[in-house]
């Protein structure tokens, strides 16, 4: 016979979501137990540039503009590459994407998820403080480069309207570049400085760490599949590789996976993926990278980690399951080149990962609406590993205090009419 274990809250997902709940649920004194199939930090939690984006208030937005729709829509772009072949289901998220990113609508998005991203570094280093991981972050932000008058006109645009948010970027000539980033070469006029953010040396560490110190605090991780979760009267029960766990509360934080599982429970949320690829290559001798650089234009950012540089590339469109295609991230690698030294490929094939992305661009955060102790934190797009500890903090607070300190209600589950 299955041994049953009782635990206050079950945690499904151990990327940096879900950990930093389960954290959050054990300094709260909640016996927790995080399961995932594939274990610590084996999704997009894995292949992140590591970036704490306290200033990406405005997300991501479809193109309006019919210039840059066609650019993209031609794969011009290489930001974004759509896979024609999947277009037949992908397309009704393509469609909400575009009409949630008119003018009106995206700017209360962005209204919306500025108290998120504004306190997001305070929520890491609260995190890190207890774990000691603070060794893993780094001041001085990152760079994106600006090439011609197009280009500048853009990132002046970009700092007027972060402005009122006070977490603008300043812009520097190419003099004032080549002085913070000697390591920079290549056709450029300047670069917008992201100064007041940070980056971490090792994202995945991050969360190893906390996976640790949740562990030391009591909470246990282990193997097992989440689509196996069944309600039980009010409690949730789960079968793991080794023992039935039964819970009160239980965490749906299983970042693009958490699809078939609110499907399963009955929930039409229309979460879709954003692929991303990463390469890593050996650092060349002599001075290193000293911060992260991207270019917006040639669709990439090189950031220097622990074990290497990691060239992460824009996005894919592309139906679940479908084969990689490494098309983009070669010709970020061909773009990046003439701009940042990099050492040999230390992998031989790129890494390909999914961003659990929203079409209305806003992370998915709170109670189901129809079960009694099932939670939800997903879709944070690209802003899963900023994001992660701000939203294991909200949702404990819910769990635990029966409301969240931030007013979260844009993000719950029933604006899909759930």
């Amino acid at each position: 016979m299955t041994t049953t274990e009782q635990v206050d809250a079950l945690v499904l997902g151990a990327g940096i979501v879900g950990l930093s709940t389960a954290l959050h649920l054990v300094m709260r004194g909640r016996s927790t137990v995080v399961v995932d199939l594939n274990g610590i930090a084996a999704g997009a939690s894995f292949g992140n540039l590591g970036f704490v984006e306290t200033s990406s208030i405005f997300p991501y937005a479809f193109p309006r503009k019919l210039g840059e729709m066609a650019r993209y829509a031609l794969n011009q772009s290489p930001a974004a590459r759509f896979r024609w072949s999947s277009l037949p289901l992908i397309a009704p998220t393509l469609a909400r994407y575009w009409w949630h990113s008119g003018s009106r609508r995206y700017d209360r998005l962005a209204r919306t998820l500025a108290p998120l991203m504004l306190g997001s570094a305070e929520e890491h280093f609260l995190l890190a403080r207890e774990a000691r991981l603070e060794h893993l972050y780094r001041p001085g932000g990152w760079l994106t480069i600006v090439s011609g008058a197009r280009q500048h006109e853009t990132a002046q645009a970009e700092i007027e309207r972060l402005r009122p948010f006070g977490v603008a970027p300043r812009y520097l000539d190419r003099k004032a570049v080549l002085a913070l980033e000697p390591m920079l070469g290549g056709d450029f006029t300047g670069a917008m400085h992201w100064k007041d953010a940070w980056t971490s040396s090792d994202p995945r560490g991050v969360v190893l760490g906390l996976a640790r110190r949740f562990e030391a605090l009591g909470g246990r991780i282990l193997r097992g599949d989440a689509r196996a979760i069944r309600q039980a009267g009010e409690r949730w029960t789960l079968d793991t590789e080794t023992v039935r766990l039964s819970a009160r509360d239980a965490i749906v934080a299983l970042g693009s996976a958490a699809k078939m599982l609110v499907d399963q429970f009955g929930y039409r949320i229309p979460l879709a993926e954003k692929r991303g690829y990463h390469q890593m290559f050996a650092y060349p001798e002599g001075e290193r990278l000293r911060l992260p650089v991207g270019n917006p234009g040639g669709g990439w950012a090189v950031v220097p980690l622990a074990n290497g540089l990691r060239l992460g590339t824009g996005v894919e469109f592309a139906a679940a399951g479908a084969a990689p295609s490494y098309v983009q991230i070669d010709m970020g690698e061909a773009n990046a080149r003439g701009f940042v030294e990099l050492g040999d490929r230390l992998t031989e094939k790129p890494w390909m990962g999914t961003r659990p992305f929203m079409p209305d661009m806003l992370p998915v955060i709170g109670p189901a609406p129809r079960h009694r102790g099932l939670w939800f934190g997903f879709g944070h797009a690209h802003h899963g590993f900023t994001l992660g500890p701000v939203t294991g903090r909200l949702l404990t607070e819910w769990i635990c205090d029966g409301a969240a300190s931030i007013d979260i209600a844009a993000l719950s589950p029933r604006r899909f009419g759930a």
